[in-house]
């Protein structure tokens, strides 16, 4: 008999970290907002209108995986040169 988990698990592959299949604990919109130093309805209003990337767990709870919003940040920061440049001081 198959292990219902493990079949479980192998439909959300958005729950590992990975390639390496490394199962990554999802963090709440409190726990999240504070690794972006934000608050929390803040990031809850961003993942409603799929502004930053989320996990819907049924029709109520939103969550987030830590990897998934380091990415964001970076790729929003890399979409920013212009900015970045002005706080180092060169146009």
């Amino acid at each position: 008999m198959e292990n219902s988990l493990n079949t479980s698990v192998e439909r959300r592959p958005h729950l590992f970290a990975s390639d390496d299949d490394t199962f990554e604990p999802l963090l709440n919109a409190d726990e999240a907002s504070a690794l972006l130093g934000i608050h929390p309805k803040t990031i809850q209003i961003w993942a409603r209108r799929g502004d930053v990337p989320c996990i819907r767990v049924g029709e109520k709870y939103i969550r987030f995986r830590a990897s998934s919003l380091d990415l964001w940040v970076k790729n929003r920061l890399d979409s920013q040169p212009a900015s970045r440049d002005r706080a180092k001081g060169t146009s």
